[in-house]
């Protein structure tokens, strides 16, 4: 739709187009030109998107690679064997409604993470994240796409991604009161806020932490 739109656009400063009350364009100035030229720029530059190309510059605005696009897998394993072939007897927890970028496999849920972090003696990584953070998306297009950081990731890490803005109900029985402000929390993205605040101190998205068996911040 933006290589349509502005396309036209394009067209239109040259004059190419034209509205019924427009009048004829008998000379393109140099501001109209530059436009123009700027114009079809973007068009080329959006081309390779339409292919699965990263367009590292709209990474803010583009929604997250793992939650519309058919080249990245949805993550259906658990990694709690500690090698890095994954096994298909065990699925994470949501992850038939959220899922990773780049073809990770992880986690959604906290208690599950950490409890295939101590079987499989790696570190924690947590992404807490929204999918209306902007600067999440930013980060995930421009740093996390990285292919070292990719493999250090898929190696070195037990990854959970920590939605604070996920609607979906957790089961009563997971339901709780927090400690933190005496409200009950009845959503994934509650409880993962509530994790945020209450264990880290910090409310901001995107947060990266690295912790250790224990929950001791090691970066």
């Amino acid at each position: 739709m933006w290589i349509a739109i502005f396309s036209m656009l394009g067209l239109y400063l040259l004059g190419k187009i034209k509205f019924k009350l427009d009048s004829e364009v008998k000379h393109i100035g140099f501001f109209r030109l530059l436009l123009a030229i700027l114009t079809f720029s973007f068009v080329i530059y959006l081309i390779p998107g339409l292919f699965g190309a990263p367009l590292k510059a709209l990474s803010g605005l583009l929604p997250n690679e793992g939650e519309n696009s058919a080249f990245f897998s949805r993550p259906s394993t658990s990694m709690i064997d500690g090698t890095n072939s994954t096994k298909t007897t065990n699925t994470a927890k949501y992850s038939d409604i959220l899922n990773l970028p780049f073809g990770l496999q992880g986690y959604f849920d906290y208690d599950e993470a950490l409890a295939a972090s101590k079987v499989a003696n790696k570190p924690l990584f947590i992404d807490f994240i929204g999918h209306s953070c902007r600067e999440c998306k930013k980060m995930e297009g421009q740093v996390i796409s990285d292919p070292r950081i990719i493999q250090r990731l898929r190696d070195n890490f037990i990854v959970v991604a920590l939605y604070v803005d996920e609607p979906t109900k957790l089961p009563i029985s997971e339901q709780y009161k927090s400690k933190l402000d005496g409200l009950l929390k009845t959503s994934l993205g509650e409880k993962n806020k509530d994790i945020q605040v209450a264990k880290f101190g910090l409310n901001g998205q995107p947060y990266y932490l690295i912790i250790d068996q224990d929950e001791i911040p090691l970066g």
